[in-house]
């Protein structure tokens, strides 16, 4: 038989990508790009207009730590006053791939290894990475196969699949407009970890649920570019053309709400005023 390494093998001996994301905004506008991910978490460099704010970067345990950091952390007002007449840069590209194509099938012929048996007729996922195949069935059975020694030909002999992508993106579109109908143009906020919790609160989960959750936030992105073509972001810059109307006792939530009623900003935009009023202006 072909050599037909297990799954535990193939992540003993290489990085398991694409649990978080490639790129988070932050408050003032600030992006986390990603640069390196291992089973321990993942490494981001931070910008602002494009300009490298944080030497060395930081490094997250996962998705929840890097949010819980982005949503707390805002712009010294040394870094803001160096910065705010920059002319803006380009962000790199992230190094990091956005991760592997998903396909759905059933076992064509049995496939066993090392203990590990899938049987004819078994309903499976394939998934393709750089220099594997992994083929998951049912029971958390799990086999990996090098391309090496494994050409698709031979892979096909194995396993009749199909691609999900259509799938997802027709649940994706489902899903999409139900949203859009219970929560409007909110939903242009929406994260993968959002995202996620609102899949599974209608049962879905695993590698369908990623699937489908990166075709819903597609969607979603398409909105907030839209949005934000016709608002302003949530920065001091915006927040100085009015801070000087209120007062030092005035509440900062209050204020950060009138504010954004002139710029047109969503709930999350206000309390990322907040925070920035707080700190800078009205404590």
């Amino acid at each position: 038989m072909k050599d037909i390494k297990t799954f535990e093998d193939f992540v003993n001996e290489s990085v398991d990508e694409g649990k978080m994301p490639d790129k988070y905004i932050g408050n003032d506008e600030i992006v986390y790009l990603k640069t390196k991910e291992d089973s321990r978490g993942a490494h981001y460099n931070l910008y602002y207009k494009g300009h490298d704010i944080d030497t060395g970067g930081r490094n997250f345990r996962n998705e929840m730590d890097l949010i819980d950091f982005a949503d707390d952390y805002i712009l010294s007002n040394q870094l803001y006053n160096k910065l705010k007449y920059a002319k803006s840069k380009p962000l790199p590209e992230s190094v990091v791939n956005e991760g592997f194509h998903t396909f759905n099938g059933e076992m064509a012929m049995d496939l066993e290894d090392r203990g590990t048996k899938l049987k004819r007729g078994d309903k499976v996922t394939l998934e393709i990475q750089p220099n594997y195949y992994v083929i998951y069935g049912p029971n958390r059975k799990q086999i990996s196969l090098d391309k090496i020694d494994f050409d698709p030909e031979t892979l096909q002999q194995y396993v009749i699949y199909e691609s999900v992508n259509e799938n997802a993106k027709d649940k994706a579109k489902e899903i999409f407009d139900e949203l859009m109908n219970i929560n409007g143009e909110e939903i242009a906020d929406m994260d993968k970890t959002e995202c996620m919790h609102t899949l599974k609160m209608r049962g879905i989960t695993g590698r369908k649920a990623n699937e489908i959750c990166k075709e819903l936030l597609k969607m979603t992105s398409n909105i907030k570019e839209s949005v934000n073509e016709a608002k302003m972001p949530v920065n001091k810059e915006n927040i100085e053309h009015y801070i000087g109307a209120y007062r030092v006792d005035d509440d900062p939530y209050d204020v950060a709400v009138e504010i954004g009623g002139q710029y047109g900003w969503t709930q999350r935009d206000i309390e990322k005023a907040e925070k920035l009023i707080r700190k800078h202006y009205i404590r």
